[in-house]
Formats: structure tokens, sequence, C-alpha cells
């Protein structure tokens, strides 16, 4: 009853199209076919009623037909006769048997019907099963952010724990943080809209638990939460110790098989990139044994030997195949880690010191130094292909080196220093100083690269004077320290 008076206002208050789709096509939703469906739209956050959803899809899916079949009619019309013989005989040889049972005559305009109705067939059902998918991509995309924000929304409940607060109340503060937490806050706010909807938290949970995405991260957290909010804060707190250690070890490990993966990927633009070299050589050492190699042959550019243009013709496959290898890793990194500038610091004593630190001040110092080794080559009687050559591995390598030790350091502490922030902020939100919190952060929660700037930082934030609080430079220090994507200049 309660089921039928639902679906009876959702219906209600829909547009005069929804409603005219939910009463064609709505009785598909009950249908087994579309079980797993459902089961992936429990997972996202659409608004819309799974059988409103359904509805829409089945009418975009009849729209689909009408278009796709019309066209094919007109073109299978408009073909001249021998294209269609050309396409029956095809079809003749193509089927087994029908060549010797023979394909009878057809008219024009049935051929066209029924070309036209089997692509418009395909194309609904193709944009049937495309809705499926696209409720699958869109709960593996909230799995995802789930999956990356849970650890710390964890460190800031056990945070918000040491304040002795109820497990609503915790979970209120992370669900109002959602630019910080993303699909995590919002799962955590439609446990607690559950928990007034039915009066009880736990039911709340359980509902989300059942239907969140993930599985493996999300949905026993959840569960194991409301069992120790049940039995009191001292448990609720030492679980959420426990599991945000768990939860950031365990995105260690993620990190680390995504670093595999790429590090795999990388091997494999290697060996592209060696092959075309071991061309080189072996057309290298076959020039003395095949003389055709020798012979020269016109080109637009004009004439060149054969040796040379497959030489210059490897060289530029490797630079074609490096481009796309530089274009997928960026493009498969995170989004948070990729897109770095840095800076030049001004002064020369400045930019002397951080010459193996900044790539900016390696580059500023190693060009020089690069063009005398080209210049040095050239006086030399190298070819002016291998002084260029030369030169830019001279000037790229050590530059490439400095970017590569400052990229792994700004890594390590970017994906930190976000959960420094949110765990400071839960402290400073309890009422407690900011001194404190940061030397509480420093003690209780292990930062990995950022351990010895936090320490840095919590030294001097307790550090008092006679002309007031030394916070403002303890915190300019600390930026100094850590830096920034853009202003990396220490």
């Amino acid at each position: 009853m309660n089921t039928s008076a639902n679906a009876n206002h959702a219906a209600s208050t829909l547009s005069v199209l929804d409603r005219a789709l939910y009463a064609l096509f709505s009785r598909h939703a009950d249908r087994s076919r579309h079980d797993a469906d459902r089961k992936h739209y429990r997972a996202t956050g659409v608004t819309a009623s799974f059988d409103v959803l359904l509805s829409r899809t089945y009418g975009l899916s009849w729209l689909a037909f009408a278009l796709l079949a019309s066209w094919t009619f007109v073109v299978v019309v408009a073909l001249p006769d021998a294209t269609l013989a050309a396409a029956a005989g095809f079809l003749q040889r193509g089927v087994p048997g029908l060549e010797a049972v023979g394909v009878p005559a057809v008219s024009r305009t049935g051929a066209a019907t029924a070309a036209g109705v089997g692509v418009g067939l395909a194309g609904k059902r193709g944009t049937v099963a495309l809705g499926g998918r696209y409720l699958k991509w869109t709960a593996s995309a909230r799995r995802s952010n789930i999956e990356r924000t849970l650890p710390g929304a964890v460190r800031y409940l056990h945070a918000l724990s040491s304040g002795n607060e109820e497990g609503a109340a915790m979970l209120r503060k992370v669900a109002d943080r959602q630019q910080a937490y993303g699909e995590t806050a919002v799962a955590f706010r439609k446990a607690l809209n559950k928990a007034t909807l039915t009066g009880s938290l736990g039911e709340g949970l359980r509902v989300v638990a059942r239907d969140t995405p993930s599985r493996d991260a999300l949905a026993p957290f959840l569960v194991k939460f409301r069992e120790h909010a049940e039995q009191g804060p001292d448990a609720l707190a030492q679980y959420l110790q426990m599991e945000s250690r768990m939860l950031s070890n365990r995105q260690a490990r993620d990190r680390e098989q995504a670093s595999d993966f790429l590090e795999l990927l990388a091997e494999l633009f290697v060996v592209l990139l060696v092959l075309p070299a071991l061309l080189v050589i072996v057309v290298t050492v076959m020039s003395v044994l095949a003389p055709g190699l020798s012979q020269t042959i016109g080109t637009p550019l004009g004439p060149i030997s054969v040796r040379g243009l497959l030489v210059y013709g490897s060289a530029a496959f490797i630079l074609v195949v490096g481009g796309l290898a530089a274009a997928v890793v960026a493009t498969l990194r995170p989004p948070d880690q990729s897109g770095r500038t840095y800076e030049r610091p001004d002064g020369a004593l400045a930019l002397l010191t951080s010459a193996l630190r900044n790539p900016a001040s390696a580059l500023v110092m190693f060009a020089p130094l690069a063009i005398g080794f080209a210049a040095a080559l050239w006086t030399l009687g190298y070819r002016p292909v291998n002084v260029v050559l030369l030169g830019y591995v001279a000037g790229a390598l050590p530059v490439g080196l400095v970017a590569l030790r400052r990229a792994n350091l700004d890594d390590a502490k970017d994906r930190e220093i976000t959960d420094f922030v949110h765990a400071v902020s839960g402290h400073v939100s309890l009422g407690r100083p900011f001194p404190e919190a940061v030397e509480r952060v420093a003690s209780d929660v292990d930062l990995g690269a950022l351990d010895d700037d936090v320490a840095d930082l919590a030294f001097n934030a307790n550090l008092t004077t006679r002309g007031g609080d030394l916070q403002a430079a303890a915190l300019s220090r600390f930026v100094g320290r850590v830096g920034t994507p853009s202003k990396n200049e220490n």
C-alpha cells in the first residue's frame, strides 16, 4: 500500500513528458533483466526514481530506433542498383548455406525496410544497454571517490572522538564538509537523513551500508561504527584510531599499485623506444654488407640514402612514442599530482643553493653548461645533428633528475597535507588552541614526509616572546618548508 502510494505521488510530481513515459514503460522496471541495473542505481546518487529513469531510457531507445530506422531506410533507397546487387551477392556468399538455397528477389522498398528495422532494433537495444552501463559507471565513480576520501574522513572522526561527542554529531560535522570529503560526506548525510526518518541512527547506517557502492571499505566501516557507537565513546574512539591506521595502510597500498601500473606502462613505452634504436644499429651494421642501403632516393626535401631515411624515420618514431608516453602518463596521474610549475627564486645565491631542489633553478644553472658542451663538440668537428642531440642530453638529463627528485618529495607531501589540515581543524573545532592542536597531530598522526615539517611547526608555534605570539611566523616558515606546486623556492 505504501509503495503504491509513493509511486503515485512520485508520478504526480513529474512533468507531462515524464508522466507519459512512466505510463508507457514503467512496467519494464519489474523485469528480472534490470535487477543488476536496480542494484547499480541504489549505489548512485541519482535523484530521480529508478522507474522514472528507466522509463526515460526506454523512451530514448524508441527515439533512437525511429531515427536510425528512418535514416537507414533513406540511405538504402538512395543506393544505386549496382551497390545493392553487390551487397546481396556478398550476403549470399558470406552466409553459410544461403548460396545453395539462393536469395529471393526483394524489392528496393522491402530491402530498405528490413535494413531500417534491423539497424533501428540494434540501436534501441544498444541505448537500453548504454543506460544500464551509465548507472554502473556512475556507481564506480562514486566508489572511487568514497575510497579516496574515506581515510581522511575517518582521521577527522578520530580527532572528533577525543571530544566525547555522540556518533550522530561526529557524522554531521563530516557531512557538512562535502568539499573536503566528497562522496563520503554525501553518504554520511544520507545516513543522517535516514536516521531522521526512522528515528534510529543504526538503521540509517544500515541502509547506507546496504546501498553504498563501496562494499569493501565504507560498508564494513559503517557497520562497525554502528556497533562501537552502541558500546560507548571509548570503544568508538579506539575503533576509529585503529580504522584510521588500517585505511591509511590500504590507501598506501592502492597508491603503490597505481604506481606499479604506471611503471609497467612506462616499461612498455621504453620497449617501443628501444626497438627503433635497435633497428638503427642493425641498419648501420648491415650497411657494410648491403650496399643497397647506401643508394639515394628522391624525396620532397632532397635526395637521401635508404640508411639515412631509416635512421631519421626511427628518430621520428621515437619522438612520437615519447610524446604519447608523456601524454598517457600525465592523463593517468591523479589530478592533484599533475600540472606542477616551478618558479625561479630571486637572487644569485638562492638560485645556486636551490639548483639541486628546484627544476627552474637547475635549468638556469645547467643550460649554460649544456651550451658550452655543445660548442666544444662543434669545434671538435661533430655533425650538427649529434651536436644538438648531445647538447640537449647534457642539459636535460641533470634537470630531469632534479625534477624527478622534487616531484617525488612534493607528491609525498601533497598526499599528507590535506589530512594534516583536517586533523588540525578537528582539534581546533573542539576548542583547543592552535599550537596544542598542531602538537597533538604531530605526536599522534603519522604524516610520512610531513613529519619533520609538522614537528618544526609544532615547536615554533609554541614559542612566545614579549612582542606577542609567533604563530604567524611559524606558519610562514611551515609554508616555506613545505612549498606548493606554483611556488617551490626552497
